[in-house]
């Protein structure tokens, strides 16, 4: 028996399948955004629970205190890479793999700093907050060319990682304890990062719509 089904019949058909499948396969860019948000909330509390350690006396080693931020840089910019992946579908993460490559840059001269060298791990810290304020930037910049005017948070969170890095580089802090510095500019780090992705969160409309 011959069948009624032409071969471009076929083609169509077989190309429509694997849409559908490939449809299921991807998940969707309001999942995608969701998971962004809470992996980079969960990395924040992460900061900030190790500010805090620092900071109420748990006693830490110089030597544990630069490997910790360095495992911290090379998190941030693995998860980056993570998220470029999946630029292809969403491309917001279009930059990631810029933030990805310096982080890790970042944590690897965190590694190779001796640690008795305490002023030159509180410039990188001070580098990758002007790394974490550039994200923000371009971020933010989504959101003007996207006709949104509510940016004063992401104005005041720019000017804030910039002043703490200028502190950091300058390192007034000579009569206090690495451990304490470090700390507190963690818990800094981790409150203005998670108040900034939750004024993002609350633009999720605009970021899908401009960026899909």
């Amino acid at each position: 028996m011959y069948s009624d089904v032409t071969p471009e019949e076929k083609v169509v058909k077989k190309h429509e399948f694997f849409r559908r499948r490939t449809k299921r396969l991807i998940p969707s860019n309001e999942k995608q955004i969701t998971v962004f948000f809470q992996v980079f909330i969960l990395y924040s509390l992460m900061f900030l629970f190790y500010g805090i350690c620092s900071v109420v006396g748990v006693s830490f080693s110089n030597s544990l205190l630069k490997v910790f931020g360095a495992f911290l840089f090379l998190l941030y910019g693995i998860i980056h890479f993570y998220f470029f992946h999946k630029k292809s579908f969403f491309s917001f993460y279009k930059h990631s793999i810029i933030y990805g490559i310096l982080s890790c840059l970042l944590g690897l001269i965190c590694f190779w700093i001796s640690s008795e060298q305490t002023h030159q791990i509180l410039v990188v810290l001070g580098l990758y907050f002007i790394l974490v304020s550039l994200e923000h930037g371009i971020q933010g910049f989504g959101l003007v060319r996207a006709h949104d005017k509510d940016i004063f948070i992401f104005l005041v969170s720019l000017l804030l990682f910039w002043f703490m890095a200028v502190l950091l580089f300058v390192n007034p802090f000579l009569n206090l304890y690495f451990g304490e510095v470090i700390g507190v500019f963690s818990i800094f780090f981790g409150i203005l990062n998670i108040t900034f992705l939750s004024f993002l969160k609350k633009k999720e409309e605009i970021i899908l719509s401009f960026y899909d």
